[in-house]
């Protein structure tokens, strides 16, 4: 890849680039480790599901979401560190492209959720026969499909202010009202299901209240992750699309400042997630204790016979 001339008449103008130095690189390395571990121990608890309860339809995006998070976690935020020994406009475009699609596969995965959340509460006793594991399948294919295509435009060479229209337009302001108008159906569809309730003493009113109190609970928790993300990322992408569409304000400090700040969110928006699994989702939170027990106890059998060894290595001396 050759190297990335910055001007004027592109996105990625004369000081478009994060500024690293030795703090931020200690932040980013905390950050990055977090984000690492928790999402690798997500994927983990996925993968071994000690205890038979997260092979889930809804938990297929989530886990997709945790990938999304790794990448950032993992390629982002390292080539950002790796900036500090070696500043190349090379080194920044690439960090920019994994940023780009960890940011809006995350979204994307987060606007599918709300879909599925939608059908799930809307028809919380006949979704799964619309939203087959296949299908779940294939719309994550699709995301990514879609998510990776943002990174393609620019290494084909779209670098004007307009790719950045395009980016936030398609990939970011699109899939947030796609989230929006399905948590009002979901938010209206809990609320006249409560109302129905209330009205209904028979046994099917048993089944469907259990299947709404699991669909209201996990419909709050996905939300809860939604307003972190949209929190951590919709600062930055403010002031993003300011510095790069209005050239004056690149002459300001204080919106080079607040640009940084509003970028060290986004990466930190990525080790949040599992955080919240673990405090709101029983179930992950016990195949993370499973997980971390397992790995203890196979370190304290590793220790007892790495000792075991070394005495019998002495007494043979």
């Amino acid at each position: 890849m050759g190297t990335i001339h910055a001007d004027r008449t592109t996105m990625f103008y004369e000081g478009y680039w994060f500024e690293t130095n030795l703090p931020s690189v200690f932040a980013y390395f905390v950050i990055s480790s977090l984000t690492i571990c928790g999402n690798s121990l997500v994927i983990a608890a996925f993968i071994r599901d000690p205890f038979r309860q997260l092979r889930t339809l809804n938990n297929y995006f989530v886990i997709s979401l945790a990938v999304s998070d790794l990448l950032m976690g993992a390629v982002a935020e390292t080539l950002l560190i790796g900036s500090y020994w070696k500043r190349h406009n090379d080194v920044f475009f690439v960090h920019y492209l994994f940023a780009i699609i960890s940011g809006i596969s995350s979204l994307l995965n987060l606007s599918a959720l709300s879909v599925f959340r939608y059908f799930a509460v809307k028809r919380p006793l006949s979704y799964q026969v619309i939203l087959t594991r296949k299908r779940i399948l294939l719309s994550i294919a699709i995301i990514w499909l879609f998510a990776i295509h943002f990174i393609v435009l620019p290494v084909a060479d779209w670098r004007s202010a307009s790719y950045q229209l395009y980016l936030y337009g398609l990939g970011c302001i699109a899939p947030t009202c796609v989230i929006l108008v399905c948590y009002h159906g979901i938010f209206t569809g809990i609320r006249n299901h409560t109302k129905t309730l209330h009205k209904m003493t028979s046994k099917t009113n048993l089944v469907l209240k259990h299947a709404v109190q699991r669909e209201k609970a996990t419909t709050k928790t996905m939300f809860i992750v939604l307003v972190v993300f949209l929190l951590f990322w919709m600062p930055f992408i403010f002031v993003d699309v300011l510095m790069v569409q209005w050239q004056t304000l690149r002459g300001h400090p204080q919106w080079h400042f607040a640009r940084d700040v509003t970028l060290s969110f986004t990466y930190f928006s990525s080790a949040i997630n599992p955080m919240l699994y673990a405090a709101r989702v029983g179930q992950f939170r016990a195949a993370f204790h499973k997980l971390c027990c397992s790995k203890r106890a196979f370190l304290r059998r590793s220790n007892r016979v790495e000792s075991l060894f070394t005495r019998m290595q002495i007494d043979t001396v």
